[in-house]
């Protein structure tokens, strides 16, 4: 009897359905984390419209300029009357394409493709963007977070470096806006360092 066991357990058709062990296989290392791929467009902001008929034809001049300002009031509903009213109702000869609150909202009162009036010297390359500020004021929390989100709206979509941002009084306007809004003295150097704080890496 143990001969035929033996011999049953040499007998090739046995040892044929015999599985081999197999090594397990080495592990493979953990794929490595890449950095968030940078975004190469940013959608539009939600707007809330009022339009202004102070507005003229830029004759077909690329855009390459933002221009930010401050109102130099507290009041969004003045500011944009302001910005509104016509000439011919006494209204003064000043508009922008947006203004951003000091709660966040954005509020557009010219098409990026017309020309409003609001940079004298730049007024045909530029989209003008004011901020409601007192004198001395920096920019709110949700102001500010609204005019990044809007300016990387407008860079991504016009594929326009951050250099294309500057401040009112650096287009060669005798004023002091954009005041305080980036910084305690209002320096070009304050704005600049907001500027590559928020924008430096993408555009």
């Amino acid at each position: 009897m143990e001969r035929r066991i033996l011999r049953a357990r040499a007998d090739p058709r046995f040892l044929g359905k015999v599985k081999a062990p197999q090594p397990s296989e080495p592990k493979k290392p953990a794929p490595e984390k890449k950095p968030d791929p940078v975004p190469t467009s940013y959608a539009k902001p939600k707007v809330r419209w009022r339009v202004s008929p102070k507005y003229s034809s830029r004759k077909g001049t690329k855009v390459d300029k933002i221009v930010l300002h401050y109102t130099v009031s507290r009041s969004t509903e003045s500011a944009i009357r302001t910005l509104t009213t016509p000439v011919s109702e006494g209204g003064r000869v000043a508009s922008a394409h947006y203004v951003i609150g000091r709660d966040g909202f954005i509020w557009q009162l010219v098409s990026e493709l017309n020309k409003a009036w609001h940079a004298p010297k730049v007024n045909s390359r530029s989209i003008g963007i004011e901020h409601v500020a007192m004198p001395g004021e920096r920019l709110a929390p949700a102001q500010e977070k609204a005019t990044v989100a809007l300016i990387k709206f407008i860079l991504s979509a016009r594929k326009l470096p951050r250099s294309a941002i500057t401040g009112h009084q650096f287009t060669g306007q005798a004023t002091s806006c954009p005041g305080n809004l980036f910084g305690p003295t209002g320096s070009k150097a304050e704005m600049l360092a907001w500027i590559d704080r928020h924008f430096k890496g993408e555009f």
